[in-house]
């Protein structure tokens, strides 16, 4: 949403019914400008997101996905057919959207794989607890006991 919005702002392109006067808008008129449209960006991000991400974990697109998919598609339209955008707002807003959503799930996988390596590392990794001089237990690494 706030790369959208960004890029509103530098493009100031005007909404279809501010220029075509025989645009029917169904909708109360938007303050923002048009290009490109929010409302796909965010649809599109938050479903080729969690579609990207849940295929990652299971192997492939589960239904909920297509479903997603549909109704990010169908937000896209809706935007057409109020008459608050131009076709290529929404094309731009499915791009921007589809870029944000593979960026997101890398990022969470990413993280996620980082996260349960080191999981694993810290379960594999033989810790000692030597007595301390002054009679307190402290964790010690394995690599430090080999070094003493």
């Amino acid at each position: 949403f706030a790369s959208s919005e960004v890029i509103k702002e530098i493009t100031l392109r005007p909404r279809p019914f501010a220029v075509l006067p025989d645009v029917r808008l169904l909708v109360g008129p938007p303050h923002s400008y048009a290009f490109p449209s929010g409302h796909t960006t965010s649809a599109f991000a938050a479903a080729s997101g969690a579609v990207l991400a849940a295929r990652r974990f299971l192997g492939k697109v589960p239904i909920w996905g297509w479903g997603m998919l549909a109704l990010a598609a169908s937000i896209a339209y809706s935007r057409l057919y109020v008459g608050v955008h131009w076709p290529t707002d929404v094309a731009a807003g499915v791009f921007l959207g589809l870029a944000s959503g593979w960026a997101g799930a890398r990022l969470a996988f990413r993280r996620w794989r980082k996260s349960s390596t080191e999981s694993l590392e810290s379960e594999a990794r033989p810790v000692a607890m030597p007595r301390a001089a002054s009679g307190t237990l402290r964790e010690v690494e394995y690599g430090e006991v080999m070094q003493r």
